[in-house]
Parts: structure tokens; sequence; C-alpha cells
């Protein structure tokens, strides 16, 4: 079942240097740990996350805290949504008896790099945070989306997004012996409207307009301009001069303008089927196919884009 997650959090995991990754690797993840403390007086906490190399490949940890109370690890993984940077993934631990003053220093710490690092971000934060003041996430404009008590009666682990509308959380029976359910998230897709704002985006695109209308205004600006006035004894002062005049009447004439466009304008059958077909070819390993589906594929999506091109003009030209 396991195969099908994206990322694997798992907290208290009782990790320390004197055991290997492999002990506790699975297939196809990468592991990332953030051990307890040394100084605990007792053996527990950690927090390992499992990524899956073929949906995050290129993840890497940015954040690191553990003390004697809280350890935290965060991620940062590619994007799988347009209107995103990055995807930073946090893993927390909090323990029963964490006092305020370390969940304090901690919620500093975490709110300095929050902060800067996911500007423009989707974060998920996953936590066993064990009834503690959780605050300093909300502040952050995270939210939790878990509304399910996940041991007996008791709401101790959470999952805090900073974008509620983009995934859902179920509860699920809890793993081995342990005492927490399992909390699977998965993304809000699979109704038409989620599919709509996930697999739809849109994006703001500056475009120049050149209607025939703005292009005869500015054939009539140039015509009717005195020439003779840009005349000077220095070469570079007078291209100075009339590249500076040209820029306005391109401004005035034909203005930049923004509009949304989406990002489903490169698929068409033909596209779908020319990829399907490389991939059947690659997993034959037939190189010389690869190379020419390659070639008709790139001649593809000249032609979509050239179609968009030309969708967008006329689409400009109603404004």
């Amino acid at each position: 079942m396991y195969h099908n997650c994206g990322v694997i959090t798992i907290q208290e995991s009782w990790l320390n240097d004197l055991q290997d990754d492999c002990l506790v690797s699975l297939r196809d993840f990468k592991i990332y740990r953030q051990d307890g403390s040394n100084n605990r007086k007792r053996c527990g906490g950690g927090v390992p996350t499992f990524v899956n190399v073929d949906s995050c490949r290129y993840s890497f940890a940015c954040f690191k805290f553990s003390d004697d109370f809280i350890d935290c690890l965060t991620l940062r993984c590619p994007k799988h949504l347009n209107k995103y940077k990055y995807i930073y993934v946090t893993n927390v631990y909090v323990t029963p008896d964490c006092i305020s003053s370390a969940l304090s220093v901690f919620s500093d710490e975490f709110t300095e790099f929050a902060l800067t690092a996911f500007s423009d971000s989707l974060s998920v934060v996953y936590g066993d945070f064990n009834s503690c003041d959780c605050s300093f996430l909300t502040s952050l404009g995270h939210q939790n989306v878990v509304d399910f008590s996940t041991r007996l009666d008791a709401h101790l682990d959470f999952v805090f997004i900073n974008d509620v509308g983009i995934y859902a959380t179920r509860k699920r029976s809890p793993l081995s012996s342990s005492d927490h359910c399992i909390i699977h998230v998965l993304p809000k897709v699979y109704g038409r409207h989620g599919r709509s704002t996930l697999l739809h985006q849109t994006k703001k695109v500056k475009y120049r307009n050149y209607s025939e209308g703005n292009i005869r205004n500015l054939k009539n600006m140039f015509h009717t301009t005195n020439w003779e006035l840009f005349t000077d004894d220095s070469l570079e002062i007078t291209t100075d001069v009339i590249t500076c005049y040209l820029k306005f009447c391109f401004d005035i004439c034909c203005p930049t303008e923004t509009t949304f466009v989406g990002f489903d304008r490169l698929t068409s059958s033909q596209l779908k089927r020319l990829r399907r077909v490389k991939e059947k070819k690659c997993k034959e390993k037939n190189s010389n196919e690869v190379r020419k589906l390659n070639g008709l594929i790139n001649l593809e999506i000249r032609r979509l884009n050239s179609m968009f091109t030309q969708e967008l003009s006329k689409y400009m030209e109603t404004l």
C-alpha cells in the first residue's frame, strides 16, 4: 500500500546514531532522519521521513531541530502544482511532558525559518503534538485538517496546511502495535471541482496588444511625427532619444495588458498517444524509436503553442 504514497512521516521512531538507515529502509523510498537528542535521560523521540524517489527525486532537508522535548525535520520537495514554488514537508514530535519554555524556543526558530522559506510555497506540517499549544502554526497561516481523534478519544496528531483546499485526511487503523492511528493525507482531485482547481491552474501573462486598431494608431503616430526634432550632432544622443520615443509610442498605442491563461494548452489526443508510444518504446529499450518520437512530440508541442498564441491574439482583440 505504501508504494502509492509520496511521503511517509513517522513520529517517535526511537532511532539513534547506532542504527543504520538500512535497518528501517523502504524500497523505492529515501529516508531522512532527525533522531532524538542524545541528552535525553530516556530513549524515544526521533522523526524519520520517507520520500518516494520517483515523485520527489530532488528533495533535501532544510531545517532540523532537536532537544529534550521536541524533534523536527523539514524537507523541501519539488512542486507538483504550478501555483507553488516548492512544497515543504515538516515532521514534528513533541513529548507529553514538554515544558512551555522549550516549546517557545522551538516555535521562535521554526517561525524565523518559515517566514522566508514558505513564501509562494505549499507547506504541510505533520506531527504528534501531544496536546501542546500549536498557535504558532496558525499564526503562520496554517490550519489543521484533522477533525478526528487519533489515540482513543484524544486529539494528539495533527496535519497543518497553509492551503486547506488542497488535501483531505482520512483515518486508518494503527500500524502494527502502535497506539496512534494512521492519518492518510490525499489530494482533493476526485470530484469535478477538485480536478478543475488542481489540474487547470491559471497564470498571469503580460501581453502587448497588437490589434489592428492599435497598429493603425501606431502608424498614424509615426506618420505625424516631426522626425527633424530628433536630430543632434551626436549619433549616440540621437539614437537614445529616438529609442525612448519609439518605446513611448508603443506603450501608448500598443499597451501591455495582463490576462489569465490555463496550463492545459499543451494537451491533445495526438500528444497523449505519442507519449504513450514513447513510454512503451522506452520499456523496450528501443532508442532509435524513442529519438523519432521525441522529434514528433516536439513538433506537436510547437503546433499546440502556435494554436495557443493565435487564440490568445484573438482574445486580446476582443478586449
